[in-house]
């Protein structure tokens, strides 16, 4: 054999590898776009998994019935602990869910609905803030907004020999208590109601004439009270501060506070 020759059958064999390595060549977009093809699936598969993941999420999620919770209260100072007796949902949805609640040591009768961004899992975590909470809540027992903890009056809200006698203390959660999308104005005045009533509820007795005639009898002081949970702005509020100053004895006010009773302005002018 001549070297480097080829027989025939193995210049056929080459031929045919040839030609199959060209076919190769030839079909390489082909292939490419393949490729992408499966990629863009295989993407659209991630992108079914990780909806399907978030599903679950939101499902494992969502209360049970006889589940234990805790309820946020609607002015967001309390968690309270509860437990799930119903789940009201649309169909295939997770949003807009209520669950009727039964609230610990409470009977069926305060059973009421509940937007789920109300409830939390009663973790640990969830547990020490409902712990501070109620901490702040028996330290404020009176409802006296945080704002005006450090007021001397508040010592003496419960203090025995009140002028105020035998009327209830003013609900001044309540009283101080203003919608979410109140302004920092009407959020002041709220607060400044509370503080005048808590200052005019702890007044000893001897500092004002509470006899039937007096001029801070119980009607008047009823009126009053009225007055000042009614005002509707700073004037009408000031005019309430103006009256309970005017009724209460000189022999009460300490000289040091004289002295800056003195310095303020007449009350035309602070009504002005």
């Amino acid at each position: 054999e001549i070297e480097g020759a080829v027989a025939p059958s193995e210049a056929k064999s080459t031929d045919a590898m040839d030609a199959d390595s060209g076919g190769d060549d030839g079909d390489g977009e082909n292939d490419g776009d393949g490729d992408e093809e499966q990629e863009e699936e295989e993407e659209g598969d991630e992108e079914d998994e990780n909806e399907e993941e978030e599903e679950e999420e939101e499902e494992d999620e969502l209360f049970e019935e006889n589940e234990q919770v805790l309820v946020e209260s609607t002015c967001g100072e309390m968690l309270w602990n509860a437990t799930v007796i119903g789940v009201a949902k649309e169909e295939d949805s997770t949003k807009n869910i209520r669950y009727r609640v039964r609230y610990e040591g409470w009977s069926s009768r305060f059973d009421e609905w509940v937007n789920g961004t109300r409830l939390v899992e009663p973790n640990e975590n969830n547990l020490q803030v409902q712990a501070e909470m109620m901490k702040e809540r028996k330290a404020s027992r009176d409802g006296l907004p945080p704002e005006l903890s450090q007021m001397e009056a508040r010592k003496y809200l419960r203090a025995r020999v009140r002028a105020r006698g035998k009327a209830p203390l003013p609900n001044f959660a309540r009283i101080a208590r203003v919608e979410g999308n109140a302004t920092p104005e009407q959020k002041i005045l709220a607060t400044m109601k509370a503080a005048i009533l808590a200052i005019e509820a702890a007044l000893p007795i001897g500092s004002v004439d509470i006899s039937p005639t007096g001029e801070w009898r119980e009607d008047i002081a009823v009126k009053w009270r009225k007055e000042v949970q009614d005002a509707n702005g700073a004037w009408s509020l000031m005019r309430c501060v103006v009256l309970l100053e005017d009724v209460i004895s000189e022999d009460w006010i300490k000289p040091i506070i004289g002295h800056v009773q003195n310095c303020l302005p007449s009350h035309w002018k602070a009504l002005d």
